[in-house]
């Protein structure tokens, strides 16, 4: 073989190789444009869920305590129930940790907050209370759960001045540097949401009030929701969606500068959640959810104690139930949202909740 065949082979093969390279690269690249198309009209079918709980308590949601024969509708975007996913995460919570230090600590948090003396225990020994006559204050902490209520009588209220509420954001963040002071923003509520609202006495009652010059005192209320579980966050509420388990009322002007915090509803210490076990577990139908709210099952919030005449549903969520009495586990809960008209006309709000985890994994009440 000369020279130049020689080359002329070695050229021949370089280019045959290069060919098949291409035509390789190409193969592979249809082939998982291929697949990736298969796959998306035939995707493998999920894992089951892991329900390693097994059958979970049922959520605490009382009858709806509606008023009246109502008419229910649907006015959703779609006019129709909302597609949910097939499954839904339950994630453990803390089991609170019975102390020998209870009145203790209620003692040192007492102090904190102002209060002298040593506290008077309750009948049944289950509350320290502790009493400022001179300021109208009352605080009762739970010498179990260490869950407290800081209160202000209504009639002390009444002497503060119009005006004197501060903004929601000033409220706000008085009430979180308190609360952060005594170590109490946490179990996920330092990076939930706040809503506030602006509060006066009127004929001895604390009424809501439309605008910071009529109020005395702003309520901010602390929630928080569900992360770092599933790939969205959800809503964690309480029974009443408007309360938080943390409440704070906040006023300006008097000294000394504890006594603005009116009040203090805590109700948060046995809401600690264990993210570390989580298990899935199948979601019940929407439609099922929705019948039973139509038959008054689950738990609401209505805006008037008056008789309903109509019930207009707008909006379907899923979200947690946190409840304020101690549960094994964090549940989801379908949230149905919208207005409901009274009898004198008035349109209201109208929330309910459902259990969504499937019923045949929820475990029957003990008589």
């Amino acid at each position: 073989m000369t020279l130049y065949e020689f080359a002329a082979q070695v050229r021949r093969i370089i280019v045959f190789t290069a060919i098949g390279a291409v035509a390789l690269i190409l193969l592979w690249g249809l082939y998982r444009l291929g697949r990736s198309i298969y796959l998306r009209i035939n995707p493998p079918p999920e894992p089951p869920p892991t329900v390693g709980f097994g059958q979970l308590p049922q959520l605490r949601l009382p009858a709806l305590p509606i008023q009246g024969e109502p008419e229910y509708s649907l006015d959703t975007p779609t006019g129709a129930l909302p597609e949910f996913d097939d499954r839904g995460e339950v994630v453990a919570t803390v089991p609170p940790q019975p102390t020998l230090l209870g009145e203790e600590k209620a003692r040192d948090l007492a102090k904190e907050l102002d209060f002298g003396g040593e506290g008077t225990l309750s009948p049944d020994k289950k509350n320290l209370i502790f009493q400022d006559a001179t300021d109208g204050r009352t605080l009762v902490v739970d010498v179990t759960t260490q869950n407290f209520e800081l209160s202000t009588s209504p009639s002390q209220i009444s002497t503060f001045p119009k005006g004197s509420a501060p903004s929601g954001a000033i409220a706000t963040k008085t009430a979180e540097n308190l609360l952060n002071r005594l170590g109490l923003l946490k179990f996920g509520f330092a990076a939930g949401s706040r809503t506030t609202l602006f509060r006066a006495v009127q004929g001895g009652t604390l009424v809501e009030v439309g605008s910071i010059s009529e109020a005395q005192l702003t309520e901010v209320n602390f929630f928080r929701s569900l992360t770092e579980v599933s790939s969205q966050a959800y809503a964690i509420l309480p029974p009443d969606p408007h309360q938080g388990l943390i409440q704070v009322w906040v006023t300006t002007g008097i000294k000394p500068e504890i006594n603005n915090i009116l009040k203090i509803s805590y109700r948060a210490q046995q809401t600690e959640l264990d993210k570390t076990k989580v298990e899935t577990y199948p979601l019940r139908d929407v439609a099922e959810a929705w019948a039973e709210i139509r038959n008054r099952r689950g738990i609401a919030f209505i805006g008037t104690n008056q008789e309903l005449k109509t019930i207009q549903i707008t909006k379907i969520e899923l979200a947690y139930f946190d409840d304020p009495v101690y549960q094994e586990y964090l549940q989801p809960i379908y949230v149905f949202s919208g207005l409901a008209r009274a009898a004198d006309n008035q349109e209201v709000e109208f929330i309910a909740y459902s259990q969504a985890i499937a019923s045949n994994w929820i475990a029957e009440k003990k008589q």
